[in-house]
């Protein structure tokens, strides 16, 4: 479960960035009413944001090694 974790944690923004790409596709327009839709892309937005600013506070877009 912890291995699992570490990498879920280490890909939160692809993945968020991936399912972003995903629902602003035409044949996945379908698969949800137009509201969920929307409070789904916004959510993962929120969350995708959330973890880019959480790679910055770590130090990963920072050339001095931690």
């Amino acid at each position: 479960m912890k291995a699992i974790w570490k990498w879920f944690d280490g890909n939160k923004t692809i993945i968020g960035t991936f399912l972003l790409l995903l629902f602003s596709q035409e044949f996945a327009q379908g698969w949800f009413d137009p509201g969920v839709m929307t409070v789904l892309k916004w959510t993962i937005a929120t969350l995708t944001g959330a973890s880019l600013v959480h790679h910055g506070t770590k130090g990963k877009f920072s050339t001095k090694k931690n």
